[in-house]
């Protein structure tokens, strides 16, 4: 099985117990920046985009890949769900220019995945803060984890704690890390929540008879 599916599994069986996660699902990120570029777009109404933005996503046109070459009748079914939101013409053209422009930018910027530029920055603000509070009286691997996990909390950026759980399911899936991170992107699950989750899992193990 894949390990994108074992995942799948994994998540079925155990998202009763899992914790809430701001963005538990990146596709939902997403969709607030869609929200966020459209309300600016236009400066007023905010309810109205927030219903659009509920529309576009049940039909699928905020799928990035799908968006970033959008046909003229995903063009035109965008704008209409626009304007039957609340939407002057002038406006859904330019939310819906502004929509594709994105996409675009952002499948050839991380093929589409906004989480892998939130993940980089996230990286490095913790590998700066590691360096930054090296004097703490911890050693390297539990600084590292702590930051990670202050970030995790406080501002849902989607890096592992990368932990022995972690880890333990990596060599027992003959994957890296790396290996598991595109594996969750695959899924567009948030990669906090699959450390949750793979915790969770092995404890459950480990309380089995």
């Amino acid at each position: 099985m894949a390990v994108a599916e074992k995942l799948k599994a994994l998540y079925a069986e155990h998202v009763d117990d899992l914790p809430m996660h701001a963005w538990a699902f990146e596709q939902d990120r997403w969709a607030e920046l869609v929200h966020s570029l459209l309300d600016r777009s236009r400066g007023h109404g905010a309810e109205q985009t927030r219903h659009a933005v509920e529309v576009l996503q049940s039909l699928g046109l905020i799928d990035i890949p799908r968006i970033a070459s959008a046909s003229k009748e995903d063009r035109t079914l965008i704008s209409s769900v626009l304007v039957n939101t609340g939407y002057t013409r002038t406006e859904s053209e330019l939310g819906t220019r502004t929509l594709i422009s994105a996409a675009k930018a952002l499948n050839e910027a991380c093929g589409g995945k906004v989480q892998r530029i939130l993940r980089e920055h996230g990286e490095r603000m913790r590998d700066e803060l590691v360096s930054t509070l090296g004097a703490v009286p911890l050693d390297k691997g539990q600084l590292r984890s702590a930051i990670t996990y202050w970030i995790q909390n406080t501002m849902s950026i989607p890096i592992s704690l990368e932990s022995d759980v972690v880890k333990k399911f990596c060599k027992a899936n003959k994957i890296t890390m790396t290996q598991l991170i595109a594996s969750v992107d695959e899924l567009d699950a948030n990669v906090a929540l699959v450390d949750d989750l793979l915790e969770i899992a092995e404890a459950k193990v480990a309380v089995t008879p």
